[in-house]
């Protein structure tokens, strides 16, 4: 059962917005996901229509717009479920389809196709999310470079490591995702896992990504226990070592 809290609050992402764009509806849907993320409390669900979603806020501010900055990222929030793949008409979690309404969280700001000025990190999980989960999305071309290290959720983020995914002291549920066409100059194209970490990982695909260094698929130096089942590795590079997995 999804949000069955009789306190839950569902809100709801559209691609370009829509109505009041507050995402209190599928008619007033928003394309500002950081913002219904920020919105939302423990228990809360983020549905999502099909389409493509850009970070535009952030990840060390998430209250403030920044068009175009490579530090913005989606940053996901203790106990928030966030579910992608809606045409953006249901009332039932049920009538849910990820392979038909493909939604897209992207990292290619700026000039469209040049790489070097897209986010640093797609996704960013960091610090206790507790039973927070990002389900049914393909995060693609994140470009981490520059080893820049902000403090996010107080723990430090290398802007070098995980283009898709950075997780850091994290134990998120990560579900039908596809990490695609992610870059680290470091460690972890496609995922960065390190800290006390453990997170969840279940019908994922990771497919061309590509790390300058370790992990092109996945890099992990966690303490934690990782669990990943049902996953493919597919078409992943690192110019030393795991061009799938470093472990």
């Amino acid at each position: 059962v999804v949000g069955s809290s009789a306190w839950a609050t569902k809100r709801y992402g559209t691609p370009g917005g829509s109505g009041s764009n507050n995402g209190a509806s599928w008619a007033d849907g928003t394309s500002d996901i950081q913002k219904i993320i920020n919105a939302s409390s423990s228990g809360d669900t983020v549905w999502v229509a099909a389409g493509t979603y850009y970070p535009n806020r952030k990840a060390t501010d998430l209250a403030t717009i920044a068009a175009n900055d490579r530090s913005n990222a989606f940053v996901l929030k203790s106990g928030v479920k966030i579910f992608g793949g809606f045409a953006g008409t249901e009332t039932y979690f049920s009538q849910r389809n990820i392979s038909t309404n493909v939604t897209i969280l992207s990292g290619d700001l700026g000039a469209v196709g040049t790489s070097t000025d897209n986010a640093y990190h797609v996704v960013i999980s960091s610090g206790d999310v507790g039973s927070g989960e990002l389900n049914g999305f393909t995060i693609t071309k994140g470009y981490a470079q520059n080893a820049v290290e902000p403090t996010v959720n107080g723990n430090t983020v290398n802007s070098a490591r995980g283009g898709g995914i950075y997780c850091v002291a994290s134990s998120p549920t990560l579900s039908n995702l596809i990490i695609s066409s992610n870059y680290a100059d470091y460690l972890g194209g496609g995922i960065n896992i390190e800290g006390a970490s453990s997170p969840v990982l279940s019908y994922v695909t990771l497919n061309s990504n590509t790390s300058n260094q370790e992990g092109g698929g996945l890099y992990n130096a966690s303490s934690g226990t990782v669990s990943i089942t049902n996953a493919s590795f597919t078409a992943n590079y690192a110019l030393y070592h795991g061009g799938a997995l470093h472990n």
